[in-house]
């Protein structure tokens, strides 16, 4: 028998996000990574938080495009309250995500809407918290899970 490697393996692509490298760190993630499962560190100082991630064009993306942040972390509450995680459409992509969050996650959790973002709020986001993104070929459709209300909200 022939080897199949990491389809038959289910092994997943796995790539390491600073998201407090800088202070508002701007992340952008293109259409080749694709598939892959983003851990996401929520580790700094007062100076260097906060992350906005930019997903890819819708176009560029195409049908069947996906991708996954995880945090290994909580982002833990500090002086400045700047140290959120933001998953934002591309430039021109603008309201095209239907976000599903649990409807026990509070207010922002009531179903699908449309939106332009979604974020791991700091002070309420804990390890594991998840959000998954897939396109369409025209919208994304965002599916978040989060420990407690308030963790993951959209925008």
């Amino acid at each position: 028998m022939s080897k199949l490697g990491r389809y038959s393996a289910d092994r997943k692509k796995i790539e390491a996000l600073d998201c407090f490298a800088s202070a508002n760190l701007a992340i952008t993630i293109d259409a080749a990574q694709c598939g892959t499962i983003f851990v996401c560190t929520p580790a700094g100082d007062d100076a260097n938080e906060g992350a906005t991630i930019t997903l890819p064009s819708e176009a560029d993306a195409g049908k069947g495009w996906w991708c996954k942040f995880i945090l290994n972390a909580a982002i833990a509450t500090d002086s400045d309250d700047n140290g959120n995680i933001i998953i934002q459409n591309a430039a021109g992509d603008t309201d095209d995500m239907i976000v599903s969050i649990p409807a026990d996650a509070g207010a922002d959790g009531s179903g699908a809407a449309d939106g332009a973002s979604v974020t791991f709020v700091e002070g309420s986001a804990a390890a594991g918290d998840e959000v998954e993104v897939i396109c369409t070929g025209d919208r994304w459709l965002v599916h978040a899970r989060c420990a407690v209300s308030g963790a993951v909200t959209k925008q």
